[in-house]
C-alpha cells in the first residue's frame, strides 16, 4: 500500500501565499492522519546531480521539485501534490494501488499528483535518467522540458500508454481519467468536476514565468510539443 505522507516542495524560501496556505488546508481537511512533509533546502540534496544543481543556481524551483518528488516518492513513498492542488474528498482509496497518475486532458499525463509505494521502478528509472541531462544546454539555453512531456513521453513510447484520457493500467502504475484530479481546463477555463474528482489542479504555471503571459504561453507550448510528439 501506499504510506500516508503526502510530499510537496517549496524552495527559493519565499513566503507561501495565501491561496497556497489555503490549498493545502484542503489537504489537512481531507487527508487525516497523513504526514504533510515539505522539501526544500534544509532537507533535499540540491547538488545530488547537476541538473538539480544548476536548475537551482538558475532559480528554477518548478525543475528542482521535478527532481525531489520522485526521489521523495522513491524513498519514502507516499503521494506527491503541487501546492497549486485542491483537494476535494478523502484520497484514502488511492493508497490501496501500487501506484498511481491521471492525464491532464486525453494527451497528456499530469504531474501534479503522483502516488506510489517506495522503490517504485518506474519513480526510479525517471529519477536515475536525471543524472544523465543537463539543465545547461551547450548553447547556454536552459533546457525546460517539462516532466509533463517527459512522463508522457517514457509511457507511450517504452510502455504502451494509449493517449486517449481513459483509464488504463501500465506497468504497477493505474492511470486515471482527467476528471479524478484534473478537471479544470486552463485552456478554456471550464471545470467538470464529478462524483469521482479527487482533486482539482489549478495550474498556477510558475514555471512559465510572467503570470500575465502564462495562459496564452503555456496552450502554445503544449499545441507545440504535441505536433513534435506526432
Amino acid at each position: 500500500m501506499i504510506p500516508k505522507i503526502i510530499h510537496y516542495c517549496w524552495f527559493g524560501g519565499k513566503e507561501k501565499s495565501e491561496d497556497v496556505k489555503c490549498l493545502i488546508g484542503t489537504w489537512k481537511k481531507y487527508c487525516k492522519g497523513y504526514v504533510i512533509k515539505e522539501w526544500n533546502e534544509s532537507n533535499f540534496d540540491i547538488n545530488q546531480c547537476a541538473y538539480c544543481r544548476d536548475a537551482y543556481q538558475h532559480k528554477k524551483w518548478a525543475f528542482v521539485s521535478d527532481v525531489a518528488r520522485l526521489w521523495a516518492l522513491y524513498h519514502e513513498g507516499g503521494i506527491y501534490m503541487d501546492t497549486d492542488v485542491e483537494v476535494l474528498r478523502p484520497l484514502d482509496d488511492l493508497l490501496e494501488h501500487k501506484a498511481f497518475l491521471g492525464f491532464e486532458g486525453t494527451q497528456w499525463i499530469a504531474t501534479n499528483i503522483i502516488g506510489a509505494e517506495p522503490k517504485n521502478e518506474l519513480i526510479g528509472k525517471f529519477l536515475n535518467s536525471y543524472q544523465q541531462r543537463e539543465f545547461i544546454k551547450a548553447d547556454g539555453s536552459l533546457d525546460q522540458t517539462t516532466n509533463v512531456e517527459e512522463w508522457t513521453r517514457m509511457l507511450t513510447h517504452s510502455y504502451g500508454l494509449i493517449l486517449n484520457g481513459e483509464k488504463q493500467q501500465i506497468h504497477d502504475f493505474t492511470i486515471y481519467p482527467s476528471e479524478y484530479f484534473t478537471p479544470y481546463d486552463y485552456l478554456n477555463g471550464k471545470i467538470t468536476c464529478t462524483p469521482k474528482t479527487y482533486t482539482i489542479h489549478w495550474f498556477s504555471q510558475s514555471w512559465i514565468g510572467n503570470s500575465k503571459w502564462r495562459t496564452k504561453l503555456s496552450q502554445l507550448f503544449h499545441r507545440l510539443i504535441g505536433i513534435k510528439m506526432k
